[in-house]
């Protein structure tokens, strides 16, 4: 917060396994040590815990949650996000491979690493041109197959945005991979 940050993306406690009782006091724990939104961020594929409708009927019912950015790219669990949450709390839908989806399900916003390269493209896939999520999903299997980070970062360095290569634990680029990234169409 004093670093001027506009709001907290907080992923639930990872790693070890953790009740809704025990996420729900992760983030009244967080929200009330801010004056600043909070939203969950639930990606249980990464953090080894799921953050329950339940939890979050309980966040949003004490007001100490903004919203949630929900990563599974589970159009059932979005579109039940939304019935449940939208009207109280902001809904953002997440995996690149999902935007055109997560936007007619209604969510309220997506968040992408490769908008970051390539912002227009997402911007005008949000606006409805649903046909670019061919494009969105070939530029993400590229990025995958190289290595997503850094691939980002090079691509941002061609852009002028000199973030320097990825560190440990994520292997430079080689020059073939440099090359195959430089042969996308990003804009």
């Amino acid at each position: 917060q004093t670093a001027g940050a506009d709001g907290v993306f907080l992923p639930p406690p990872i790693y070890y396994p953790a009740d809704e009782g025990a996420i729900v006091a992760w983030y009244a724990h967080a929200a009330r040590a801010t004056t600043l939104p909070v939203f969950a961020y639930n990606i249980p594929q990464y953090a080894a815990n799921e953050v329950s409708f339940g939890a979050l009927e309980t966040l949003f019912g004490q007001g100490l949650l903004a919203g949630v950015k929900d990563s599974t790219g589970k159009a059932e669990r979005v579109g039940e996000l939304v019935r449940q949450f939208g009207a109280k709390a902001v809904v953002f839908a997440a995996s690149d491979g999902f935007a055109s989806e997560g936007r007619q399900l209604g969510a309220d916003g997506f968040i992408s690493a490769i908008a970051n390269v390539t912002p227009r493209l997402f911007r005008n896939l949000w606006d409805g041109d649903d046909g670019l999520q061919a494009r969105v999903n070939a530029l993400r299997t590229a990025l995958k197959q190289v290595g997503s980070i850094a691939a980002l970062k090079y691509l941002l360095g061609r852009q002028g945005f000199a973030f320097g290569p990825a560190r440990l634990p994520f292997a430079a680029l080689t020059d073939a991979q440099r090359a195959r990234l430089d042969a996308l169409e990003i804009g």
